[in-house]
């Protein structure tokens, strides 16, 4: 209940700060704006609010857009997945340049899984970390063990498989269908090109082969 409420004041306060800001609250502050300042502005260094305050509140918005969806820690010193996901707003932005930041930032965020997905009642301990490497040569040993292998997941229609790399022709097939829904969608819409995941659940025959009964994924 604590972290639903939390959210809830990240979402409120993210309305609030773009209701702060008369460019951006009377739509003057668009896309090609914020993909223009973003660029401009030194990797790691903070922005000013005084001097570019709409760019501050649609970063601001940004962010607590990425937090409210992915329940991740933001007092966490790692910010890989926000890094991203800016830098993912900032390349719709580019082919939006008309569109306002937060229905872009909303439109993406509908995508962000949750950092873990999957029954609140597993958990990491309980599944044996592999490489891919050590799970083809075990596999046979592991069937009906619960597992944890990363690795880039591509799609082919039904077909999930996952590698060390996206053209490797030694892939291990992933069965997709216990997922949750939110995490198949992450899959149809973001994987198809390849994308790094940790894939958690059961060893077992997929399509014949050894291979992965998927229960949970976390996007890397």
């Amino acid at each position: 209940m604590e972290e639903i409420e939390m959210r809830s004041q990240i979402i409120i306060a993210c309305v609030l700060m773009i209701a702060a800001s008369p460019a951006v609250a009377a739509g003057k502050y668009r896309c090609k704006d914020f993909a223009a300042d973003y660029k401009a502005t030194p990797e790691r260094e903070t922005v000013d609010t005084r001097s570019n305050p709409s760019m501050a509140m649609a970063a601001g918005f940004l962010m607590g857009s990425y937090y409210a969806r992915t329940g991740d820690d933001f007092l966490s010193k790692d910010t890989k997945g926000l890094g991203t996901f800016e830098k993912q707003v900032v390349e719709e932005c580019a082919k939006n340049p008309g569109e306002r930041v937060p229905v872009v930032v909303l439109k993406l965020a509908e995508g962000l899984l949750p950092a873990s997905t999957g029954s609140s009642s597993k958990s990491t301990g309980e599944y044996n970390a592999l490489s891919l490497t050590d799970f083809r040569l075990d596999a046979d040993d592991l069937i009906g063990k619960k597992i944890e292998v990363s690795g880039i997941l591509q799609t082919m229609g039904d077909m999930s498989m996952l590698g060390e790399e996206l053209f490797t022709m030694n892939k291990v097939f992933v069965d997709t269908k216990k997922l949750p829904r939110d995490s198949r969608r992450f899959i149809i819409e973001k994987c198809e090109q390849g994308c790094q995941i940790t894939v958690r659940g059961k060893a077992g025959k997929v399509l014949m082969n050894n291979g992965i009964i998927a229960e949970a994924i976390t996007p890397q």
